[in-house]
């Protein structure tokens, strides 16, 4: 890191440790130092978001709390490419096969772990198949 702070005269300080133990826990591995340095910046800018949600977590304004993940050297575009599911929508004049109930009285809130239909994270890597894990696991 010495060398890409003074290749790139970027303020490493508040994120060199995290940066390091980010790259070990989930091997990561760059081509080429400019590569590094971006992939540096994107991780900065995303634990800044996961510390301004998380602020809003403990105030109570944010119902789930945020962390780094090995997507977090990733832009959101990047990581959308991730999910394996090319979504469709409705034509104009297309039809949906939902009904809504007329007298269903519907909770406030439902914590669908404490009912047993929540399974573990699994990590499927880059195959592209998380909408089959999900399907299954439901």
């Amino acid at each position: 890191l010495h060398v890409l702070r003074a290749k790139a005269g970027i303020n490493f300080q508040p994120y060199e440790q995290a940066w390091k133990e980010f790259k070990i826990l989930h091997d990561k591995t760059y081509k080429a130092l400019e590569e590094e340095i971006h992939r540096f910046e994107i991780f900065k800018e995303n634990v800044q978001k996961i510390e301004e949600h998380n602020k809003m977590y403990h105030l109570g304004k944010k119902s789930y709390y945020m962390g780094v993940n090995q997507f977090s050297d990733l832009k959101h575009e990047e990581f959308v490419k991730y999910n394996g599911l090319n979504r469709t929508s409705l034509k104009d004049g297309g039809c949906s096969s939902y009904l809504a109930a007329n007298n269903l009285v519907v909770p406030d809130s439902m914590d669908w772990r404490t009912k047993g239909y929540v399974t573990p994270v699994k990590n499927q890597g880059q195959c592209g198949s998380c909408w089959s894990f999900s399907t299954t696991g439901s």
